[in-house]
């Protein structure tokens, strides 16, 4: 009897459940790329890598050679246990995350960050943070997210985006939930002195109360817009950006582009497939990149199309 799919390449990955380095490999069918790990204590698991073997063949076309950074640390153990741009890393950092805060004002069960209770950074921390990432990019970081938490409940905000400016990133980024932004317009009027090169990360997940209970638990839609109505009238560049989960606001991404369409401060719209971090579960089948290009198409009555995008030409995966 023939196998129900077609193995493509053997890779090294961590197992699931206890989390050791083990071997794996990557093998695809009708049904889309998945990977297939092979643990000796927690058996066979198997995950789904993208939903559109099509798309997921078509990355390598893009690739392009990688771009240096300087060497942090030394190979010891192997990856992905030497993390910190040792010899191995292949590709440097695009875009450069500090997470400012462990606070928050929301509970998201997703939580990558794990964020709720905790400390802020220190402004010489901070200092120090941006001065590593600029000097592992040869003096030469672009792109410098600053990030939490939620950064805008840092009470040095202000300072830590001017510090971020007098250092020479070329473009800031605040990734927020909005609600600061939503409530306090004299802090608006102060983000919108950062003319140029900086923009609001804002975390929006649909049009209706009913999604942001699911993934925020908290009736947020009114919230979000007053937040989008006072970045519009300060002229502050803002991305939409949702996260994207089965079942919860898959079919709201056509929707959630219109609004973005019709907004005059939306510069863009970001989706993320949802990832398994901290508090979070993980569900039989997540949604991929593909798979959303694909429910775009459907929703936007091909008016965007799959085809129109294509993989990032910096890979930046990383098999382990």
């Amino acid at each position: 009897m023939n196998r129900d799919y077609i193995y493509h390449s053997h890779t090294r990955t961590l197992c699931s459940k206890c989390e050791k380095l083990i071997d794996g490999k990557i093998i695809y069918n009708e049904k889309g790329v998945f990977i297939q790990k092979q643990c000796p204590v927690c058996g066979e698991q198997t995950e789904i890598l993208e939903e559109d073997y099509n798309y997921h063949l078509l990355k390598p076309k893009y690739d392009k050679q990688g771009t240096t950074s300087t060497v942090q640390t030394k190979v010891d153990s192997g990856c992905p246990y030497d993390c910190g741009l040792c010899p191995s890393h292949d590709q440097h950092t695009c875009i450069g995350i500090i997470e400012i805060t462990k606070r928050c004002n929301l509970n998201c069960e997703m939580c990558f960050a794990k964020s709720g209770e905790g400390k802020d950074l220190s402004l010489e921390k901070i200092n120090e943070m941006m001065d590593f990432y600029m000097n592992a990019e040869n003096g030469k970081a672009e792109i410098l997210q600053i990030s939490g938490g939620e950064p805008t409940l840092h009470q040095d905000i202000i300072k830590i985006v001017q510090m971020a400016r007098d250092k020479g990133f070329k473009y800031v980024m605040i990734n927020t939930n909005g609600l600061r932004i939503a409530q306090d317009e004299e802090f608006v009027r102060e983000l919108s002195e950062f003319k140029g090169g900086f923009e609001i990360y804002l975390q929006f997940d649909g049009l209706s109360d009913e999604i942001y209970e699911k993934l925020r638990l908290k009736k947020l839609l009114e919230i979000k817009k007053k937040a989008i109505a006072n970045l519009s009238k300060y002229n502050i560049p803002t991305t939409l950006v949702a996260t994207v989960e089965n079942g919860v606001n898959d079919k709201a991404l056509g929707e959630i582009l219109s609004f973005g369409m019709n907004e005059n401060g939306v510069r863009g719209v970001n989706f993320q497939p949802i990832s398994y971090y901290g508090k979070a579960a993980p569900d039989t089948h997540r949604i991929t990149l593909s798979g959303v290009l694909g429910r775009i198409e459907n929703q936007t009555n091909s008016m965007i199309k799959q085809s129109d995008f294509l993989p990032l030409p910096c890979n930046v995966e990383k098999k382990v």
